[in-house]
C-alpha cells in the first residue's frame, strides 16, 4: 500500500487515463455497422454502390427471401411490411443498418427523367395533392434512361428496374397507402400496402 499522496493521486490518474483511452479507442472502432471498423455510412463491400451526389447506399440488386428449398425460388416480390422487415434485418455487404428508403431517396435515383423534380418528399408533402405535378408521372418513353436495360436510374444499380420499388413514406391521411417509385417509367405514385407486386431496394445512410 502507498501512503504518498502525490504519488497516489499520479498512479490514480494514470488509470483514469488508461480507461479513457481504451474508451476512445472503443469508441472509434464501433460504427453503426457494429465492430467493423469502417467510417460511418463507409459503401465499400461486395454489391453496394455509393450515390455519390447524395452520399447514399444503395444495394445493386433487390433485397429478397432466400428460400432453402429447391422446389421454390427466392422471394423478390412482396408487401410493405414484409419490405420494411426484410431491409431491417439485412446484412447485404456485411453492413447491418440496412433501411427501407423514404421516398425522396427513391426519386433521388432517377435519372433522365421529369420526376427528378417530384415534390413528394417525406415528411415535407406526402398528400395525394404533392403528386399533381406532371413531372411525378414520369416519362414518355419506358425502359429508354441511361440505366442497364434502358432503366431511369445510374447504371450502377444494374438491370431489371420492370417492377415499382417500394418506400418506407405513407400517404399523408392515408395510412394504407405507401409511396413508390417505378425506374422503368421514372414514375411516382402511391400504392395500397398490402400490394405484392412490388420490390425491394434498401438503402444505408443519413
Amino acid at each position: 500500500m502507498i501512503d504518498n499522496p502525490v504519488i497516489t493521486s499520479i498512479l490514480a490518474g494514470a488509470a483514469v487515463a488508461s480507461a479513457l483511452a481504451v474508451a476512445v479507442a472503443a469508441c472509434e472502432s464501433h460504427t453503426e455497422n457494429g465492430d467493423a471498423g469502417v467510417e460511418p455510412w463507409s459503401c465499400e463491400g461486395d454489391g453496394v454502390w455509393e450515390d455519390t451526389a447524395t452520399g447514399l447506399c444503395w444495394m445493386r440488386e433487390d433485397a429478397h427471401i432466400e428460400v432453402s428449398e429447391n422446389d421454390y425460388q427466392d422471394i423478390y416480390f412482396m408487401n410493405w411490411w414484409d419490405a420494411s422487415t426484410l431491409c431491417s434485418k439485412n446484412k447485404w455487404g456485411g453492413y447491418s443498418d440496412w433501411r427501407l428508403p423514404e421516398v425522396q431517396e427513391l426519386i433521388s435515383l432517377v435519372r433522365d427523367c421529369p420526376s427528378e423534380n417530384c415534390p413528394v418528399i417525406d415528411p415535407v408533402c406526402l398528400d395525394y395533392t404533392c403528386n399533381d405535378d406532371q413531372a411525378c408521372a414520369g416519362c414518355e418513353e419506358p425502359l429508354a434512361g441511361p440505366g442497364a436495360e434502358g432503366c431511369y436510374w445510374p447504371s450502377g444499380l444494374g438491370p431489371d428496374c420492370s417492377f415499382p420499388r417500394w418506400s418506407i413514406s405513407l400517404v399523408e391521411s392515408h395510412s394504407e397507402l405507401a409511396w413508390c417509385v417505378d425506374f422503368a417509367v421514372g414514375e411516382v405514385y402511391p400504392w395500397n400496402r398490402n400490394g405484392t407486386a412490388y420490390r425491394v431496394r434498401c438503402v444505408r445512410g443519413e
